[in-house]
């Protein structure tokens, strides 16, 4: 959540106020219920947050008996990232390009 004036000079903002926490949707919450309490003071402009949620995160263990099977987090890591971004297998010249 961010207060600012119409310019930002030197010094920065003139208020700002961090929320943290672990849970978005209560973070969101919290942010809207502290923008409508500093709302009702006079004078009070521009009040606003800066919580943009990112991609979701996916987190993938082994399980233990993975390192039987000649597996390692590395080779699952590489495939994963492989599956969501492609893999670039091999690069031909062609005049100034590749």
């Amino acid at each position: 959540m961010k207060f600012t004036e119409p310019a930002i000079g030197p010094a920065g903002r003139a208020i700002e106020i961090r929320l943290t926490g672990n849970d978005i949707r209560e973070l969101k919450q919290a942010s809207n219920d502290m923008q409508q309490w500093l709302n009702g003071y006079a004078g009070v402009l521009d009040v606003s947050d800066d919580l943009r949620p990112g991609k979701r995160e996916l987190r993938i263990r082994l399980r233990d008996s993975a390192s039987a099977l000649g597996i390692n987090a590395s080779q699952v890591s590489n495939q994963v990232r492989a599956a969501f971004q492609g893999l670039t297998i091999d690069e031909f010249p062609l005049g100034t390009e590749t």
